[in-house]
């Protein structure tokens, strides 16, 4: 459904409508419901609100990770103002990302919203449904579990392009991607260089960086891989940047990285 700019700021203003009246953090499917309007509408519209600073996250104990955008609660930012916050990282348009295992559940929401950062699978949800024009990803290990939200963003988008730098041998549910999606929506860089030595292959060429970019407008950086184990297991950290000068600088790297690993110099 396109959106034009009126309806943008129509569905803004009936967003701070509601939440003033209802005086409690509604989720987004709350809104969704109330405002009659689809889920990339609202998408859009509380992103533009949490980037001008009007309304935040706030994870409450129904918060569930695998319905991430579904689930997170939203409330006016004067209603949040008792929340210590990292008030240099917010002006300069960065959030704070956690990558919160299932054994640390009990702690999930408190932590989330002492620090007034996101969950990582919903600022990865969100930077993916973001994008109109193109995703680029540098990760070196990417599974199904990392892919579903793309691809599904790329069954609803027709004009979506994803180019993504990973090691194959630690992503190889990417192959099945490459063959039954179009190259010229999908394309993958294998970083991996490896050279045998005394009969045995070493590695000495690869990725480690971990990076999501959506249409250079938001940017996705910190450890986690893309992968259920960073999901279920591990704690990350991470940061949402909304900086549109930083991820302008960080889409160039991604160019200069993308150029670099799929040329034959770097094969031969």
């Amino acid at each position: 459904m396109c959106t034009t700019l009126e309806d943008l700021d129509r569905i803004k203003s009936r967003i701070i409508e509601v939440l003033r009246a209802e005086k409690k953090e509604l989720t987004s499917e709350e809104l969704r419901r109330k405002l009659n309007v689809s889920l990339s509408q609202l998408s859009i519209a509380l992103f533009e609100l949490s980037k001008e600073g009007i309304v935040e996250r706030k994870y409450t104990e129904e918060y569930d990770p695998t319905r991430p955008f579904d689930t997170v609660s939203w409330i006016l930012v004067r209603e949040a103002e008792e929340a210590p916050s990292p008030e240099i990282l917010l002006r300069k348009g960065i959030r704070l990302v956690f990558s919160i295992p299932l054994s640390m559940h009990t702690v999930r929401a408190r932590l989330l919203n002492r620090y007034r950062a996101l969950d990582f699978l919903d600022a990865y949800t969100s930077v993916i449904e973001l994008a109109k024009q193109e995703i680029k990803i540098v990760c070196p290990v990417i599974d199904a579990y990392g892919m579903f939200p793309v691809i599904s963003k790329v069954a609803k988008n027709p004009q979506l392009r994803v180019r993504i730098i990973t090691e194959l041998d630690k992503s190889k549910d990417l192959l099945y991607l490459i063959e039954v999606v179009s190259k010229n929506r999908f394309q993958v860089a294998d970083a991996t260089k490896t050279i045998r030595y005394e009969d045995r292959v070493r590695k000495i060429c690869g990725v480690h960086t971990k990076i999501v970019i959506a249409d250079d407008e938001v940017a996705l950086v910190g450890s986690f891989n893309f992968s259920k184990y960073h999901y279920f297991v591990n704690f990350d950290l991470g940061f949402l940047i909304l900086n549109q000068e930083i991820v302008g600088i960080l889409s160039k790297l991604f160019d200069e990285l993308w150029n670099y690993v799929t040329s034959s110099k770097y094969r031969s």
